[in-house]
């Protein structure tokens, strides 16, 4: 295992930001417009397409790469979403069922409500809550699937049985592994830091590490993974808004690879040293 820890990356109750872009005021300016009509039930699609899937009345909120959103549904129900993450529901939050559906990584905080349980759509699994809070990463394209709580209870069942559940308590989570689903108790909650802006890894492969860190910093990275390095087992923690600079400079204090970026396409090439 290899330990990294930048020095004064991780303050526990807050984190310096970057100075904001243009973009960034754009995004937070659509974020609050979206709080405020999803409140009077109208639809509003950010950086995504209207679905019609059957669910015609379905707001959709597309997060791209590089970004994260806060969201407060109409319920009262808080969610954060990761990027590259989508998140369809319905802006009234009506019915006898509160459903959304998922591409991606959320963090939900839901409002208690016992006569109208509240769903997660995913690929994967689909989960059932009342009131609690619990993380989601279900990246469809990546076939990665995990849900893990943090207070309250939920289950998780496939979509075409409800019937087969698996309930969940406190620090446990659910998750795929060579197609097969596996429950275990949360050996790191920092990993689940990412709402607050810390990427946080445990025992990640180099090639997994940058493909979290294609999404948070909306680049791509070209790496073939070196056989060497893809032994290690790297463990750490990153500040979100240092930039990718500072976090491939992090990983180089301990794996030996060199990078060279390409400011105008935004692209990265990572070499292995001999």
């Amino acid at each position: 295992m290899i330990l990294l820890l930048p020095p004064d990356q991780t303050p526990a109750t807050k984190h310096r930001s970057a100075k904001p872009s243009a973009r960034y005021y754009f995004k937070r300016i659509a974020t609050i417009l979206a709080v405020a009509l999803i409140s009077s039930g109208t639809a509003l699609f950010l950086n995504g397409r209207k679905q019609s899937s059957g669910h015609p009345e379905s707001e959709v909120i597309t997060v791209p790469a590089g970004q994260r959103v806060n969201v407060l549904l109409a319920d009262g129900t808080r969610v954060w979403l990761n990027a590259a993450s989508t998140l369809k529901y319905s802006p009234a939050m009506r019915g006898k069922k509160r459903e959304v559906f998922l591409d991606g990584q959320a963090y939900f905080d839901v409002a208690k409500d016992e006569a109208h349980p509240f769903i997660v759509r995913t690929f994967a699994l689909d989960i059932e809550v009342h009131g609690t809070q619990f993380d989601v990463c279900a990246y469809s394209k990546r076939s990665i699937f995990e849900t893990a709580l943090m207070s309250g209870s939920i289950s998780a069942y496939p979509h075409a049985r409800p019937d087969n559940r698996v309930t969940l308590k406190p620090n446990q989570r659910i998750f795929l592994q060579d197609g097969v689903f596996r429950t275990t108790r949360i050996d790191d909650p920092d990993i689940y830091r990412w709402k607050e802006g810390i990427y946080c890894f445990k025992d990640k492969k180099l090639s997994a590490l940058f493909e979290d860190l294609e999404r948070y910093y909306d680049c791509i990275i070209q790496y073939e993974p070196d056989p060497t390095l893809e032994k290690e087992a790297v463990t750490g923690k990153l500040r979100i808004s240092d930039g990718i600079d500072q976090a491939l400079s992090v990983l180089q204090h301990s794996l030996r690879f060199s990078y060279l970026k390409d400011k105008d396409s935004n692209n990265i090439r990572i070499t292995t040293k001999p």
